[in-house]
Formats: C-alpha cells, structure tokens, sequence
C-alpha cells in the first residue's frame, strides 16, 4: 500500500475539521462532546459534513498522484448508529458505501480501520470521547466484534477492500493478554465473514507497551491463526518533540 488515510471524515478529528468545529465546537475536545453540544442540530450537521468533506475528486487526485490505496477511518456508531444514551450519530453506512466506489472507479485499494470501538478502545478523542475515567473494562469488545462482523460481510466481496485494521490505537493499560483474544477472535470473525486470507489483510492494533508480548505470541502460533496480517503501528512525528 502506499496511500493516505482520511481523518477527520466518518470519525470526526478536530484538528482537521475547522469548519465544524469552529462554527460547532467551542469547548469540545472530541466527537462526543460536540454532538452532545449540538442536541438535535447534530444530525443535520453532520451530515453536511459527511456530504462535504471528501468527494469523488479527492480519490481521483490521489490516483493521479500516484498513490493506490486509501485507508478510511470511521466509528462503530457510522456502522450500527450509536449505543443508547451516547449522542454520536449515525449510522452512515451508505457514505462508506459510496467511498468505497469512488476508490474502485479511481483504482484505489480500501483499507477500512475500526477508529472507535463501542465503549472505546481509550479515554482519548481519538477513540470518540475523551474521558478520564475510562478504564479497559468500558471496552465493549463482544459488541466490538458484532461491528466488525458486519462490516465484513457487507464488503466480503469488494474487489477493491484490501485491508480491515480491526481497531485502532488501544490504550496501553489494555492488558497484552486481554488484547491478544481480541485479536485471535476479531480475525476469526473477518474470515468467518468472507474477508478470505487471499485477498484481504488483516491490520492487528499494537502500540509499544503490547507489541512485545503480541509479537511474540502471534509468530509462535501462527500457523494456527491467520497468514495474511500486519501489525498496526502508528507512529506520530512531531517537530522537535522526543520521546520520554
């Protein structure tokens, strides 16, 4: 793959969504918070956003670059519509419908990443809220996988879907153990969906606290799991920033 990813679109990022944050988000720091501020309005303004913020033209420049792939972000509520009381709003799967033909019109291969897990995969914005008392056992990892299950059979057989990231950036107090049956199981559910090892990959979430122990489980077994992964590290640069 050499691609771009799509924040800010399907799981909204508001370091790149000026507009509705400027005009929305005074004092939100993440999805929930500005749908929350919104109230009813939200549904209306989101989905300008969605109709707005990326077109067909945008696949077709990244083919004219030189790029063939495009990885597309969204939360489980853009999939199932959001877990009561929670004032996300969705679902929006026809937007994802719609991306997904843009890139096999632009010959673009689709990576589709899991950004927000129901309950969250973290207490941070990126997972959908931003909320300090978050703690693994929020994580609704049964419900995490009915989402990945349907997102697999609706897109089994889409030529261009090349790539499932089944969840992105977990928080590190996940524990490694808790974190490698959820990887064991969510790969299982994507090829029991018709995501078959020959056509699609598998991007399993790691980050520097799991990676060592999720590493060294999954080359040991991996003629019992799946043969077509990759593990999922995102590294952040940021000028003159080191790392502790």
């Amino acid at each position: 793959w050499r691609g771009v990813k799509l924040r800010g679109w399907l799981a909204l990022d508001r370091t790149v969504c000026h507009v509705l944050w400027g005009i929305h988000g005074a004092g939100s720091r993440c999805e929930y918070s500005l749908c929350e501020g919104m109230g009813a309005a939200a549904k209306e303004h989101l989905a300008w956003h969605r109709e707005t913020f990326v077109s067909q033209a945008d696949f077709m420049a990244m083919s004219t670059a030189g790029l063939n792939a495009v990885r597309i972000p969204f939360g489980y509520w853009a999939v199932t519509g959001p877990t009561k009381g929670e004032p996300f709003v969705g679902p929006c799967l026809l937007v994802l419908d719609q991306a997904i033909s843009w890139a096999r019109q632009s010959g673009l291969q689709v990576i589709l990443d899991l950004q927000a897990a129901p309950g969250g995969q973290s207490g941070s914005a990126a997972s959908g809220r931003e909320d300090r008392t978050w703690n693994y056992k929020h994580w609704a990892v049964q419900e995490t996988y009915e989402v990945i299950d349907l997102v697999a059979r609706r897109y089994a057989q889409e030529p261009c879907v090349s790539g499932f990231a089944v969840l992105s950036d977990p928080c590190d107090t996940i524990p490694v153990d808790v974190l490698i049956d959820f990887c064991t199981k969510a790969t299982q559910v994507v090829r029991t969906a018709g995501m078959t090892e020959d056509r699609v990959a598998v991007l399993l979430p790691g980050n520097e606290a799991h990676l060592p122990g999720l590493t060294d489980h999954w080359y040991k077994n991996h003629g019992r799991y799946d043969i077509n992964f990759a593990f999922d590290v995102q590294c952040y640069q940021a000028p003159g920033w080191r790392p502790q």
